[in-house]
């Protein structure tokens, strides 16, 4: 897939582990052996990530986007194993629902009809989040995905993040995934209105 099709994949579905506070890094952080605290300027929200990682953000309209991957992102975006963020301002306006809502009918939509995904709250976030298994016909595999929503009402804000690697190596991949949705920050302050990234 490439950077294109993943944020409009991205904006299909979801998960979360997560808890928020705003900020990026705090000098009490305990992150695993081999991370870092990285910054996604563009959407005002950092994620403990595998320090050789790479980090790539992208705007398109009002969308913003975040990816960081294990593979280098080349041209036409593509990356078999990594994260990505979308930002979305607006969710009122443009769906006529809540960010939180908005961000909760995503992740039922990637669990099927009788979905019931988990739901926590921080305020201002509520967290939505679901897992499945998906056919990535442009790359001939399927991949499993973590698919996490994340909707500030407040601000009328939702983030939609998937975190995915091949079936073959979704075993040695699924922690570094929990470890990034889990340790996520977002700013309680953000609405999407950021200068684009230079």
């Amino acid at each position: 897939m490439n950077l294109r099709e993943r944020v409009i994949y991205g904006l299909g579905a979801f998960i979360l582990t997560a808890t928020a506070t705003a900020g990026c890094r705090s000098p009490e952080e305990n992150l695993p052996s081999g991370y870092t605290r990285r910054v996604c300027n563009n959407i005002s929200a950092s994620f403990p990530a595998p320090s050789e990682w790479h980090i790539k953000e992208e705007q398109g309209g009002e969308t913003r986007a975040c990816f960081i991957t294990k593979e280098r992102i080349i041209s036409g975006g593509v990356y078999e194993t990594g994260f990505s963020v979308n930002a979305i301002p607006g969710i009122s306006r443009k769906r006529n629902m809540s960010a939180s809502e908005f961000a909760r009918k995503f992740a039922r939509e990637v669990g099927g009809q009788n979905s019931n995904p988990e739901e926590r709250y921080k305020p201002p976030f509520r967290f939505y989040q679901e897992v499945a298994t998906v056919s990535v016909p442009q790359l001939g595999r399927s991949s499993r995905v973590i698919y996490a929503g994340v909707g500030n009402d407040e601000a009328d804000l939702a983030y939609l993040i998937t975190f995915e690697a091949p079936v073959s190596n979704w075993s040695s991949n699924e922690g570094i995934g929990r470890v990034m949705i889990g340790g996520a920050r977002f700013n309680p302050k953000f609405s999407g209105t950021l200068q684009s990234p230079k």
